[in-house]
């Protein structure tokens, strides 16, 4: 799931990050040492009970660092590889492999929707059924209702938080709603069209989409420690920390108890379903950012971003399953992710080739951060781009 709340603020935080103007060659160490401190500071401010940033250089070297502790009351160190739910980073995984099955000759965004489900009984009653194409859906301009806010979600999901909730029941629950707009029409983050491309995946390959993700991201591209969010208990999963009873989520204040997750996390599916951590997500920002993982032709189609106000093309907005920021040194692409009790940030800044990502184990609701986790980001980002340019210790 994702909020969209931050977007014009950090659209002009990465707008005001100051110039690059030469690129040094910097050893691992010394960019660790400028960088450590200035995390300790930011979380410590921030309020995070514990944070990992990870840093992925241009030449493939990579940073590891890690913030306060995975558990607060066991004073539990975190580790620098700890786990945590990463939210909407999950369609990065899902654009990537909509961007192979095109190159494969398998699928084509401007194909109709209805055309690979149009005969099923769930798929008519949805909104736009008949007119949004799967491009549509990819840079959210499809005109979906966002299931997540539906109350009659929660109501159901409260009921029973130990049960997986199939992609179509949860589809179910937008039926016969109006549209957002029109596709293509307008921009409105919606986690529902990314549900139907994890179902169109699964009709193209005949797989299920847990086992497409495994075999063409997670294995290939040795993402050892990223998990498909299929189960309640992950080995290496910390503890996170969420709102006590926020309507209408209805959560204890510590998402993880005995190990286990506090509900079956299953629901999110393809609107991003992932367990993941800092050093895996950021060599994933790397590849998928830098052409590894697709034709570069794909590439140049995922990064063209759709204006959040138009859902046009624009120099910045959102392309398929990815952020596009527009900066003084050109474009920055990434994804930011939140799923309870954990938030996540992926940032791939091309005029220095260093992919970053940020987790935190608490989110907005708990009222333990004090800064939202992009804004601490940036001023990492800032700090790098010093030390980049030479300018660090």
């Amino acid at each position: 799931m994702k909020r969209t709340r931050f977007l014009l603020q950090i659209t002009l935080l990465i707008a005001l990050l100051p110039l690059a103007t030469s690129l040094n060659a910097q050893t691992p160490s010394s960019v660790e040492a400028a960088l450590k401190p200035v995390l300790d500071s930011l979380c410590e401010a921030a309020g995070y009970p514990g944070a990992t940033f990870s840093v992925i250089l241009p030449d493939g070297e990579a940073i590891e660092m890690a913030y306060g502790y995975a558990d607060l009351e066991a004073k539990t160190p975190m580790p620098t590889d700890g786990r945590m739910f990463s939210g909407s980073t999950g369609k990065t995984y899902v654009s990537a492999i909509a961007m192979q099955l095109i190159d494969e000759g398998k699928l084509d965004v401007d194909n109709l929707v209805s055309s690979y489900f149009g005969d099923e009984e769930w798929y008519t009653p949805l909104p736009n059924s008949s007119s949004m194409k799967v491009k549509h859906l990819l840079t959210h301009t499809s005109g979906l209702p966002r299931y997540v806010f539906k109350p009659s979600f929660w109501e159901t999901f409260n009921k029973n938080r130990m049960r997986n909730y199939p992609p179509r029941e949860l589809l179910g629950f937008v039926a016969g709603d109006e549209p957002v707009h029109a596709p293509g029409e307008g921009w409105g983050y919606s986690d529902t069209g990314y549900l139907l491309i994890g179902l169109i995946i699964e009709k193209i390959t005949g797989n299920a989409y847990y086992d497409e993700v495994q075999n063409r991201i997670f294995k290939p591209f040795k993402l050892n420690s990223t998990s498909p969010s299929t189960t309640r208990k992950f080995p290496g999963l910390v503890q996170g920390y969420t709102g006590d009873h926020v309507a209408p989520y209805d959560l204890p204040p510590k998402v993880v108890e005995n190990g286990l997750y506090i509900y079956h996390p299953e629901f999110e599916y393809t609107g991003g379903g992932v367990v993941s951590n800092s050093p895996d997500l950021a060599r994933w920002t790397k590849l998928l950012y830098e052409g590894k993982v697709f034709s570069q032709e794909r590439l140049k189609e995922l990064l063209q971003p759709m204006g959040f106000r138009t859902g046009k093309p624009a120099e910045s907005g959102y392309g398929y399953g990815v952020f596009v920021y527009k900066t003084q040194k050109g474009p920055a692409y990434g994804h930011s992710g939140f799923f309870f009790g954990y938030e996540t940030e992926l940032l791939y800044l091309p005029d220095i080739k260093c992919a970053l990502a940020l987790q935190v184990n608490a989110d907005q609701t708990s009222g333990k951060i004090k800064m939202p986790t992009m804004r601490a980001l940036m001023e990492m980002v800032k700090v790098l781009r010093e030390v980049m340019e030479g300018g660090g210790s």
